[in-house]
């Protein structure tokens, strides 16, 4: 993923507002398994390190190590 292009189509996603969104998922019967608390906590510890102008970065890899 082109990571100009992520930020072109989400330009007002925050780190902080994606680990809000994931921490208030709750799963259905369309996505039955719940947010990994890896995932949770490794949001966690990098919203604070990051300016919202490399989150872009951060969730590439993420994205990169959960596939």
């Amino acid at each position: 993923m082109d990571l100009v292009y992520g930020w072109q189509v989400c330009p007002v996603l925050s780190l902080a507002l994606i680990e809000r969104i994931l921490h208030d998922f709750v799963p259905d019967e369309f996505s039955p398994n719940p947010v990994s608390h890896d995932l949770l906590a490794a949001i966690h510890n990098e919203v604070h390190m990051f300016s919202s102008n490399q989150f872009a970065v951060f969730l590439v890899a993420l994205l990169n190590l959960s596939s």
